[in-house]
């Protein structure tokens, strides 16, 4: 198939898998989050007949998609901006101020999640 069918299946097909559910649960373990990327970097390689060692940023504007870490971590972002959008009395926006308080006190909570992958961004 031509890279340009191949890349409309990718994000069909594939790049929903890869993003599905990252604007809650938050990038924190490099582990776990390069098993995703290294698979990323695999369809990307074959839809364009790349070796394995080819260069990534080549095959990112080669077909004009972002990163996996950038495309995560952008949804997440949205999903923030849409909480903080809430009136105050929703349930959702009590629960982002909730994980404020937390994160303020040092605890575990999602906004600590997501300021450390800001923070740790390459």
């Amino acid at each position: 198939l031509p890279p340009i069918i191949d890349c409309q299946l990718y994000h069909a097909l594939i790049d929903c898998h890869l993003t599905h559910g990252c604007d809650l649960i938050v990038d924190v373990d490099p582990v776990s989050f390069a098993l995703l990327d290294d698979l990323n970097h695999t369809v990307l390689r074959r839809i364009l007949g790349l070796g394995k060692h080819s260069g990534l940023p080549q095959l990112y504007s080669e077909l004009g998609v972002y990163p996996l870490l950038v495309r995560r971590l952008e949804l997440a972002l949205r999903y923030l901006a849409y909480l903080l959008a809430l009136p105050s009395t929703h349930l959702a926006h009590k629960a982002l101020q909730d994980a404020d308080a937390l994160r303020s006190h040092g605890s575990s909570s999602w906004l600590g999640d997501l300021a450390y992958v800001v923070r740790n961004l390459p």
